[in-house]
């Protein structure tokens, strides 16, 4: 019974902490790729740090398929590269020459 209860207590704390905390961009983007059907390639999310400002981006995954890039608040700003073109949707301007010394923050381990 008292493991119970200390169990019980330690999931409130739990859940209380991500009520307080919720989740970073960065943290969003790999919780709705890992909640999508494992990709082939591996599903990667990279971080770049431009004019002090945090961007994500994920690589496109299949023929003919946009990369996503966003920006530190989750927000889509344009497709870099991928489409039928492979030059992305045209809407990232001097932005994509900018996408340069990214860290790779995540890979998907599924298989």
């Amino acid at each position: 019974m008292k493991t119970f209860i200390l169990l019980s207590l330690f999931l409130v704390s739990l859940l209380k902490c991500e009520e307080d905390h919720p989740l970073s961009c960065k943290d969003a983007l790999i919780s709705k790729l890992e909640s999508e059907s494992v990709r082939n390639p591996r599903a990667e999310l990279w971080e770049y740090t431009i004019e002090g400002k945090k961007y994500y981006y994920t690589p496109p995954y299949c023929c003919d398929m946009f990369s996503d890039l966003y920006d530190s608040e989750c927000n889509l700003i344009c497709h870099p590269d991928g489409g039928i073109t492979g030059d992305g949707d045209g809407a990232c301007g001097e932005l994509k020459t900018k996408l340069i010394n990214g860290i790779l923050v995540w890979t998907d381990g599924r298989k």
